[in-house]
């Protein structure tokens, strides 16, 4: 039964309306909502065969890595994925401190952006783009608590980079302008300029996300949009990871096994940045065949090239286009030229990321929610492709397209 539940906090009337109407999931809505608001406690790494060493060298440096803090072990269905699960903490102590709020005194607050937050639950540092505000009086090597923003963030009530938040004892900061005097006019620009009110200070618009020291200056943060701002407490350093591990979602790691690629054939992926599915395919494929990777952000593919390069998927060819139109080639031809030339079509299409997991909000309108099924819809739908499509959402009506 799905009634008689508390809604989750953070979770837009719209979006929850449309999920109670359309759920069909056989554990309650707002019991699926609450666990999809926390981390899960195993991460996912996909090793890369070309490049690896062997298994025991490989958890060598993963014991070191994670500090003996994870239990390591081979994914018992997906061979080439390693699980690395959080080990229950030795007593409660420690435990307990750290989810002690910082409105009782024990550290400064620092709020971030939601998908800043996200990655911090997921074992990320924070770093200076995902700071929205602090404290006043912060310095480097202080102490600090981290919030993910998830508040009002329309017209007059948006909280702006660079505000700061009431001290953990109650008074006011009247301005920070003291504080930005020597600042260069792009951070005077990025900054409010004022306390934030109690409204946006309240505990209601806070989801808590661990403790950290802080390594940038509020200055060089509100500054900058680059470098590590917060170095948390018993983080997960990806950005350290060797070529041959790459940190990838267990559905995400599944997808490539699932469409059976084989050496030899020809594969398209729409939609194909960041590249973890595109490295895979290539992998499974033993690098020969041919890979067609397709992004319409040139952003995104750049970041595609990178990851590709990095891989060593030789067989992958990048291209930026627009998969949903008839109006791009590579080189092999142009797209009418390649219509039912594919062996297999990997769709990866742009969804709402409801399913994702942490999501502390949801907070997308219907409007865009229906935009996303008619992006879905015109890349399903092109001539002759031959399809496995992949979505990370809960909301149904951006499933339609498939039927």
């Amino acid at each position: 039964m799905n009634a008689e539940v508390e809604k989750p906090p953070f979770v837009q009337d719209k979006v929850y309306a449309l999920l109670r109407d359309e759920w069909v999931g056989p554990a309650p809505l707002n019991a699926t909502l609450r666990e999809l608001q926390t981390p899960p406690a195993t991460t996912t790494l996909r090793v890369v065969p070309s490049l690896a060493p062997p298994l025991e060298e490989i958890f060598a440096f993963l014991r070191e890595w994670t500090q003996h803090k994870f239990a390591i072990e081979v994914h018992p269905v997906i061979a080439d994925v390693i699980s690395l699960t959080q080990k229950a903490p030795d007593g409660l102590a420690d435990t307990d401190a750290d989810s002690v709020p910082a409105s009782s005194g024990r550290h400064p607050v620092v709020l971030v952006d939601p998908h800043c937050g996200h990655a911090v639950l997921r074992g990320s540092h924070v770093y200076a783009k995902g700071v929205l505000a602090s404290e006043p009086g912060l310095k480097v090597g202080s102490r600090v608590s981290v919030y993910a923003y998830v508040g009002p963030k329309q017209g007059d009530r948006k909280l702006l980079r660079g505000t700061y938040l009431h001290t953990t004892d109650g008074q006011q900061d009247a301005n920070c302008a003291d504080t930005l005097a020597d600042a260069d006019s792009g951070a005077a620009d990025t900054a409010d300029g004022a306390a934030v009110s109690e409204d946006f200070d309240s505990p209601a618009f806070r989801a808590f996300c661990g403790d950290g020291v802080l390594e940038m200056s509020p200055l060089s943060i509100y500054q900058s949009s680059c470098g590590l701002a917060i170095r948390m407490d018993d983080a997960i350093d990806f950005q350290t990871l060797p070529p041959y591990l790459f940190p990838q979602n267990l559905p995400s790691a599944v997808v490539a096994h699932v469409m059976g690629c084989q050496p030899g054939e020809s594969v398209a992926d729409l939609c194909a940045a960041p590249g973890g599915k595109t490295t895979h395919i290539c992998s499974l494929m033993d690098n020969q065949g041919w890979v067609l990777a397709i992004d319409r952000s040139q952003k995104r593919v750049d970041e595609l090239k990178g990851t590709v390069l990095r891989h060593q998927a030789t067989i992958a060819e990048c291209i930026c286009a627009d998969a949903t139109t008839d109006k791009w080639t590579c080189s092999r031809g142009s797209c009418q030229d390649l219509q039912g030339k594919f062996d297999r079509v990997l769709i990866d299409a742009p969804c709402s990321a409801t399913g994702l997991r942490p999501r502390l909000t949801f907070g997308e309108g219907d409007l865009h929610i229906d935009s996303l099924s008619q992006i879905q819809r015109r890349l399903i739908q092109r001539p002759r492709w031959a399809c496995c499509a992949k979505t990370r959402r809960l909301i149904r009506v951006s499933e339609d397209c498939c039927r």
